[in-house]
């Protein structure tokens, strides 16, 4: 049963793990085509508009590779 346990754990880690991973890429996509929309209505912003587009790709960054360490502690607890 203990070995159930932790296929159980292994699996929902993996699957989270590029659930999240996954979402992260169509999150950044679509900040950046909000970029391009940003920038061909208002190309003297360009400045303040990427700024704003790394800031947010650089959040969302941060928060998958937490996602990603805690997936790698669940693995490798379970081992």
């Amino acid at each position: 049963m203990h070995e159930l346990t932790e296929a159980i754990q292994v699996a929902g880690a993996l699957i989270g793990g590029g659930a999240g991973v996954g979402g992260a890429g169509a999150g950044v996509g679509a900040i950046g085509g909000s970029m391009c929309e940003a920038t061909a209505r208002q190309p003297e912003l360009i400045n303040v508009i990427r700024t704003q587009f790394f800031l947010a790709a650089a959040i969302i960054e941060g928060f998958t590779f937490l996602l990603l360490v805690l997936v790698m502690i669940v693995l490798i607890r379970n081992g």
